[in-house]
């Protein structure tokens, strides 16, 4: 019957999204690093450096935003600016 297929075809679906989540998360690279402000890491060909840290006010919240210079080589590639 269509129930019995229907049960399976989800059963499935949970499956799929099981080894999904197993692969993506053991393929996955992290790494926490500490900079001083001008401090640079390399990572993957592109080179990381903290410009500055200042302090953020919100409507309701604090924050500390960092300025992050991604370059690749001598060529700037993008302008990054984390908060927390």
């Amino acid at each position: 019957p269509r129930s019995v297929a229907a049960m399976q075809l989800a059963h499935a679906g949970v499956g799929v999204f099981i080894i999904g989540v197993t692969l993506v998360n053991s393929l996955q690279v992290e790494r926490d690093v500490k900079l001083a402000v001008g401090g640079s890491v390399a990572v993957a060909g592109y080179r990381f450096t903290l410009q500055d840290l200042q302090r953020v006010e919100g409507p309701n919240y604090s924050a500390v935003r960092g300025r992050v210079a991604v370059q690749q080589g001598d060529r700037l590639v993008t302008q990054l600016e984390p908060e927390k």
